[in-house]
């Protein structure tokens, strides 16, 4: 499970993107229940500052952005 939650929570090298704010930012609400059920982290910051729900709100993913706030 550690293995898992490391994945989860992977941020790239460059961005600091993680999976959880590409999902947010395309509006894949789908993948975005999957990993917050697999305990990603709604807290982490990409390298300019943002969260997967800025991501949300930048693309107007109005369905993942109320699935992160209530995450939150």
């Amino acid at each position: 499970m550690v293995i898992l939650v490391y994945l989860v929570d992977y941020q790239h090298s460059e961005t600091s993107l993680s999976p959880l704010m590409i999902a947010a930012a395309r509006g894949f609400a789908a993948i975005v229940e999957h990993l917050l059920s697999f305990g990603a982290n709604v807290k982490l910051k990409s390298s300019n500052d943002w969260t997967a729900l800025d991501f949300a709100k930048k693309f107007n993913q109005e369905e993942v952005m109320e699935m992160l706030q209530a995450y939150m």
